[in-house]
């Protein structure tokens, strides 16, 4: 049968190939029997399972995150590690021994040895304790913010709540805080006083925006019924950067 089988001459003897005599039919039969278990196979798998999982994931994280405002959750967000980036180097400064040559004195010794007529005393130097946790219970406040509903919406969308220049503005306000405490451990009396009257001039910058987005939504947050997130705004984020702005007008008058 010629056309279901073929004879070869290989160097003079004849070699029969058994893949030629199968039909056509045969081939495309077996190559798509091999393709379909393959196929099924695949689509039962653990790695298919787990890269469905991961797209669905993906494509859950987009569609909920058209809800949120990507630049103020990251604005709020970036507060928070900058801030605890800061507490941490300020709590270096005290212990300039462990600080691996980033601080060589702390701010108390270098205040009583260049010390003024109205310099305070270096046990008054405890109120930052007051003032950091003070500063970090508004700004976990804010964090809450990103999650919950009170009104229908995330909170932190809301009018009343702080803007984006407010977050951005008091991210450059704790960097310059970091600049402050390394710019004085190495007594650059003159630089300090710029950046610390920057940093006043930020603080209350603050609490002015923070006041009146506020005072202008007002009335929406009492019809929501939302009162109690008026007095938490006021006093922890308002009477918390006013507590801080305050000692930094006093830290101004040492130079």
């Amino acid at each position: 049968m010629k056309s279901f089988s073929s004879v070869t001459r290989v160097r003079g003897s004849h070699f029969f190939c058994p893949l030629v005599a199968l039909p056509a039919s045969c081939i495309i039969s077996l190559s798509t029997t091999f393709a379909e278990s393959n196929l099924t196979f695949f689509c039962h798998s653990r790695t298919f399972k787990k890269t469905t999982y991961y797209l669905l994931d993906i494509f859950y994280t987009s569609v909920k995150m058209l809800e949120h405002k990507p630049a103020k959750v990251f604005c709020i967000v970036g507060t928070l590690i900058v801030f605890i980036v800061t507490v941490a180097l300020n709590a270096l400064s005290s212990q300039p021994d462990y600080s691996s040559g980033i601080f060589t004195n702390t701010i108390s010794n270098v205040s009583d040895r260049y010390s003024t007529g109205i310099t305070p005393s270096s046990w008054t130097f405890s109120i930052w304790s007051v003032i950091y946790f003070w500063m970090a219970l508004w700004i976990a406040y804010c964090q809450v913010a990103i999650f919950i509903k009170p009104g229908g919406d995330y909170l932190y969308k809301d009018p009343a709540f702080m803007s984006c220049t407010f977050f951005f503005l008091y991210i450059i306000n704790l960097f310059l805080n970091i600049i402050w405490i390394v710019l004085f451990d190495r007594i650059y009396f003159i630089v300090c006083f710029f950046v610390i009257l920057f940093m006043v001039l930020s603080a209350y910058a603050c609490i002015g925006m923070c006041s009146y987005s506020l005072a202008q939504n007002l009335d929406e947050l009492t019809v929501e019924n939302l009162g109690y997130h008026i007095w938490l705004i006021r006093f922890l984020v308002q009477n918390g950067i006013a507590v801080y702005a305050t000692w930094l007008t006093v830290a101004t008058h040492q130079f």
